[in-house]
């Protein structure tokens, strides 16, 4: 009978790949745990939905934000960060406005969890910090500490 330990290499292994660290070894699980993770590809925690691209109007923008809502909460997302924009010609701004307006019914209804706006997504906002406490992987994020009107993240 084999005594090797092999509930402690996967706990190593796993370890390893949390910190970023090539698994190769010797272990009888190494080899094929090594090619096994490069083959497969690790579920991300989030999706970015550009909804101002091609210039929709808002009703058009809406409706596309909300299949791609579905299709991320159905691929289970932890948050997907909207591009809406915020352009000098006030385009970006009425996209923007609307679709914060729709987060905040959809939070409401419960289809989300909760929702930033990009200006307010930094350390210097209670609301965030108390969102970032809840979610501390959003502190990760490109645009946080960034102060941009042009984005609004939410959490799924």
């Amino acid at each position: 009978m084999n005594n090797y330990n092999y509930a402690g290499a996967i706990a190593q292994l796993g370890e390893r790949l949390v910190r970023n660290e090539k698994v190769g070894g010797s272990s009888p699980l190494s080899s094929t745990f090594e090619s096994t993770i490069q083959s497969s590809k690790l579920m991300p925690i989030s999706k970015t939905i550009n909804i101002k691209q091609n210039n929709p109007t808002v009703e058009e923008a809406r409706k596309k934000l909300i299949a791609e809502l579905d299709k991320a909460r159905s691929g289970n997302f932890k948050y997907v960060k909207i591009i809406h924009g915020y352009g000098s010609n006030g385009v970006g701004g009425v996209l923007g406005g609307a679709i914060r307006k729709s987060m905040k019914y959809r939070r409401k209804e419960k289809k989300i969890k909760d929702y930033i706006i990009g200006e307010k997504f930094s350390a210097f906002d209670s609301t965030c910090r108390s969102i970032i406490d809840k979610y501390p992987f959003l502190a990760k994020d490109a645009d946080y500490n960034n102060n941009n009107f042009g984005i609004t993240i939410v959490m799924l």
